[in-house]
Parts: C-alpha cells; sequence; structure tokens
C-alpha cells in the first residue's frame, strides 16, 4: 500500500502520470484527474461535548460561512432542530442547547445543508452517559423512528 500526497493547486492538465521504477524496469499508469470546485458554504468552528450526561445539558455551537450570497438554505441538524433561510452571506452562528436525552442511543449528530441542488453533511457522534433504565428504552424507540 502507497501513500501520495500530492500539490495539486496549480496543476491544469487533465491527467496523472505515476511512474515506478525498479532497475531497469518501468511502469506507468496514467490517471484522469478531476478537480472538484470549492464549496459554496462552510460549517466552521464546530463546537460540542464528546461525552455528556443524560440529563445534562451542552451545546452544539458552529458557524457558516460563505463569500456568496446563498439563497434558500435548508439546514436539519439531525435529531435536534431544522432551520430555513431565505437569504445568507458571510458568517452566520448556530448555537443549539441539548441534553444528553433528546439524542438516540447511537449519540449521532448530523448537520445537512441544502440549497441550489447542492448539498453538504458533517457528522459526529456524542457518547451519553448515565442513561437510566428507561432512558435507554426512551432512546432506543427514538432511533428506530428517526432516519
Amino acid at each position: 500500500r502507497f501513500n501520495f500526497n500530492l500539490n495539486l493547486i496549480d496543476y491544469n492538465k487533465d491527467e496523472i502520470i505515476l511512474e515506478a521504477r525498479h532497475k531497469d524496469e518501468v511502469k506507468k499508469v496514467y490517471l484522469d484527474f478531476v478537480m472538484l470546485k470549492s464549496l459554496d458554504v462552510e460549517i466552521t468552528k464546530l463546537e460540542y461535548p464528546e461525552i455528556l450526561g443524560y440529563n445534562k445539558e451542552g451545546n452544539l455551537t458552529f458557524y457558516l460561512y460563505s463569500d456568496k450570497e446563498i439563497k434558500n438554505i435548508f439546514i436539519e441538524v439531525y435529531p435536534l432542530k431544522k432551520f430555513t433561510i431565505e437569504n445568507f452571506k458571510d458568517y452566520k452562528a448556530f448555537i443549539l442547547p441539548f441534553k444528553g436525552k433528546d439524542l438516540d442511543l447511537s449519540g449521532n449528530i448530523i448537520i445537512d445543508i441544502s440549497y441550489n441542488d447542492k448539498n453538504i453533511k458533517q457528522n459526529f457522534k456524542i457518547e451519553v452517559i448515565n442513561i437510566p433504565w428507561y432512558g435507554k428504552i426512551k432512546m432506543l424507540f427514538r432511533g428506530l423512528f428517526r432516519r
């Protein structure tokens, strides 16, 4: 297994040539190259508690950034909240208070942003601790009926 770290910032061709040499043998592989354009919206400064008690409150904080004006953004912070923003440019802060019991047993939180037929997802996990027996049942059912 080989890992290649390539600096392709100023690369302007549509293929990459990998060449391997050993003694008198040379092998070349030609790879098609596609550069993805940067996204119009970025999720930055994501902060959340990695461990949270069942009845304890924590905050999920993040910023959206765009140097372009974006219209009709739909944001779902699963399983906590949904937002619709009509117009957006520069930075916008989001601070979402929640309790450990608001999550399902997996502790997964997904930030899903949709606009102009584009989609951005950010996944992360919070470990919920000190869950009472009834909370485990409640969280299990909550997880079954979501997504």
